[in-house]
């Protein structure tokens, strides 16, 4: 019997062999049909990604396809990023299931992420983002080996799935730019392996769980655009990890303190923090004097009171600083040591009221925006000059600087939508405004 059984393994091997696709010969036919399954979802190519996925070739040398060198055949990893492909994403794709990978950010998928990737329980990064999806898997869950989430800028609605709270070794979770709805699921603050979370322009309503504290190896933080309220949670200023750390544009209040009752200021790798667009008060702590690697602080739109600490402006990384109405911009280099009398300057903003057209500004009307002495004026400017911020000269004499020439911003997402935004309101009026001079004047337009 067993002889019998081995010759019509052979008889069958051989049959493949020769009445097939010579590539399809011992491949593992699941695979391949998903991946076939796959691109019969997809409506348009016009990139060609998919062009070598014919019978000419094996489907592990197909574009964008890599397999096991351990468990030939099987496919480990699917990468189409930005290839402009239009359509579905096909459920067989839970068929794969040496799948470690995937890969198909920036396309135009949509329709719903498919239940059957929570068959891919060897799945370690799922990336999405930039596409049309419009759910959100409840039993992605089930990907236990899951380490990198990324649904950021998709058209995904209804809550955050609570379930996700059970993925252990999640390590990157990304849902920003959706249209969900609902609070901060609490089981995320499960996530102890968590260090980049992005919530921003969600819809989220109430308040920052104060579990979070649970998450100590958070560097990235970014929660704003939403409608969250409260108050910061204290625990969120005791995770010494964070480095990166947005809630603008909430309505979040309260005063800010970093005092978590330790000894020690604990944000100690804080280089980046945003809290504008609010409802904070009170003072501006002194303790953010011990973020030594601080670069931009954004507190602008609050109701913060008193000055700004006295030395903020001689943290060495310091870049930009923005307390309202008062902005400075600081360089990474220390000061030179040149003399006062006619030194190429650096800061920019510095008096926002003044016209574009008038240049010279007096020193004193920049330390009283800024809250510094005149001696801090002209130290801050001369870390200026050290990397070009802005060229210009001071005059030690008149006791002003005159501005040549100011570094170009550098604009975040939020202000960039914003302009798309102001952009496309001009563009609806002067076609609006055209539409109306040629129904006036029919006979000067044709003319």
């Amino acid at each position: 019997m067993p002889k019998r059984l081995a010759l019509l393994l052979y008889i069958a091997l051989v049959w493949c062999c020769f009445n097939n696709t010579p590539t399809y010969c011992l491949a593992n036919e699941t695979d391949r049909l998903a991946l076939i399954s796959f691109k019969g979802s997809i409506d348009q190519d016009p990139f060609g990604a998919l062009n070598s996925w014919n019978d000419s070739l094996h489907y592990c040398d197909w574009e964008g396809i890599a397999c096991s060198r351990r468990h030939r055949d099987r496919v480990t990893e699917l990468n189409l990023r930005s290839q402009g492909l239009v359509g579905s994403l096909s459920p067989h794709i839970g068929n794969l299931s040496f799948l470690r990978i995937i890969v198909l950010q920036n396309n135009s998928f949509h329709g719903p992420v498919p239940q059957e990737i929570g068959r891919l329980f060897r799945l370690r990064a799922l990336e999405l983002s930039n596409n049309s999806f419009g759910q959100i898997p409840k039993n992605l869950s089930s990907c236990s080996n899951l380490e990198y989430l990324n649904l950021i800028d998709n058209h995904l609605t209804g809550n955050i799935p609570g379930e996700l709270g059970s993925l252990a070794k999640l390590e990157a979770l990304g849902l920003g730019i959706n249209n969900l709805s609902g609070t901060i699921p609490l089981s995320l603050m499960n996530l102890s392996s968590l260090s980049k979370v992005s919530l921003l322009e969600c819809n989220l309503h109430g308040e920052i769980p104060a579990e979070i504290n649970r998450l100590q190896t958070l560097r990235f933080v970014q929660l704003g655009n939403n409608n969250l309220s409260g108050k910061i949670p204290s625990g969120l200023f005791n995770i010494s990890t964070i480095s990166y750390l947005d809630v603008d544009s909430n309505k979040l209040h309260g005063s800010i303190s970093f005092d978590t009752g330790s000894s020690t200021f604990a944000l100690t790798n804080l280089q980046r923090i945003y809290l504008y667009s609010n409802q904070f008060a009170g003072m501006i702590p002194t303790s953010l004097l011990n973020a030594t690697g601080l670069e931009e602080i954004d507190l602008s739109k609050n109701s913060f009171t008193g000055p700004m600490p006295k030395d903020l402006g001689k943290i060495s990384c310091l870049q930009s600083i923005n307390v309202g109405k008062i902005k400075c911009i600081l360089a990474i280099l220390q000061p030179v040591s040149q003399p006062f009398d006619q030194i190429m300057l650096g800061p920019s903003h510095l008096d926002p009221f003044r016209p574009s057209e008038d240049r010279t500004i007096p020193l004193s009307v920049i330390a009283e925006r800024t809250k510094l002495t005149v001696e801090d004026v002209e130290y801050l400017l001369m870390k200026s000059l050290s990397v070009h911020l802005i060229e210009g000269i001071i005059d030690q004499v008149e006791g002003t600087v005159h501005v040549s020439w100011v570094q170009p911003r550098v604009l975040g997402i939020s202000q960039i939508k914003s302009l798309r935004d102001r952009l496309d309101n001009w563009v609806d009026k002067v076609h609006t405004a055209l539409l109306s001079v040629e129904a006036e004047t029919p006979d000067l337009v044709a003319a």
